[in-house]
């Protein structure tokens, strides 16, 4: 069902096809970097590190601003190890979100809204995450191969996608779908979106999203949700096209109320599945556990759904 050294003509084609949805999603929060760009202390050298040196702790307060014709959402991350590591205790994640179409939507005319949640995360540069994922693979970034389960996990597909911002990359949620039916983002999104009802669409507001695939840092290039603004929470999927065009990847999850984190990736995945073309499959890929702490990846189970 895979293959793990495909031809060289399908890794270019899914290259442009990046390419070309990146663009058509606009620039990412930042330019993809491999740094801070702050030099000082804790500049990585390169060489391998440990899982357990990326993890940090601390807390990050979101704040949503909506108004009538944008809704602004802010994610500001505070900890000593940021401080100790790379010489700045803060990093900031802002994304500005038009709203087309006000009466529309989900939202009120004018609010705001704050969250402060204790942070304990893995975190690092991109250098330091690139480094790590070609030196201990089977740690974080791919699955062994003699993992087994009703299919073999492809050991290409990464099983984590990774937020973004203004120095580095968090690791977020867990990869918990793959389609058989079609590897394109777009293609996949339409499918589900067909399937879920008047309310479903392609265009929600979200927070963008990394994976590192064939030596790339690739935002999501399509999405699904259960509502565009989702205020009071929603499912959401975040689809990347999967290398050498064998895959669709989804990352699903049930969203709390604006401005949104995930309460569960389980349920969301449940609700997918049913969604999608394809009879149930399960991939093994190990990644039911937060890879530093041990704790459990809210209710998901490690298991990827196949279908």
């Amino acid at each position: 069902m895979t293959r793990d050294t495909p031809d060289d003509e399908n890794r270019t084609s899914t290259n442009m096809n990046r390419r070309t949805a990146l663009g058509a999603l606009g620039a990412s929060l930042l330019a993809t970097g491999t740094g801070f760009g702050i030099g000082g202390a804790g500049a990585t050298d390169g060489s391998a590190r440990e899982l357990g040196e990326f993890r940090v702790t601390g807390t990050i307060v979101t704040r949503a601003t909506i108004r009538p014709t944008a809704v602004t959402i802010t994610k500001r991350k505070t900890s000593s190890e940021l401080k100790e590591r790379y010489g700045k205790s803060e990093v900031v994640e802002e994304r500005t979100i038009e709203r087309p179409d006000p009466e529309a939507d989900d939202l009120p005319e004018k609010a705001k809204r704050e969250e402060r949640r204790d942070w304990d995360a893995l975190y690092a540069t991109g250098d330091e995450w690139e480094t790590l994922f070609e030196t201990q693979q089977e740690t974080l970034m791919f699955t062994d191969d003699g993992v087994s389960a009703d299919a073999s996990y492809p050991s290409y597909v990464p099983k984590y996608y990774h937020a973004q911002d203004s120095g580095g990359y968090e690791l977020k949620g867990p990869v918990n779908l793959l389609s058989n039916s079609t590897a394109n983002a777009n293609d996949l999104a339409v499918e589900i979106d067909s399937e879920g009802g008047i309310l479903w669409n392609t265009w929600p507001v979200e927070y963008g999203r990394h994976m590192y695939i064939d030596g790339e840092w690739i935002e999501n290039e399509a999405s699904v949700a259960s509502g565009p603004f989702g205020v009071l929470g929603r499912t959401h999927g975040r689809i990347w096209t999967g290398p050498y065009s064998n895959y669709g990847i989804v990352g699903a999850h049930i969203d709390d109320s604006a401005p949104h984190e995930a309460t569960s990736y389980l349920d969301a995945e449940q609700e997918i599945t049913g969604m999608m073309n394809g009879n149930s499959d399960y991939y093994d890929a190990d990644n039911g556990e937060h890879p530093s702490t041990g704790n459990s990846l809210l209710d998901h189970n490690g298991d990827v759904s196949l279908i």
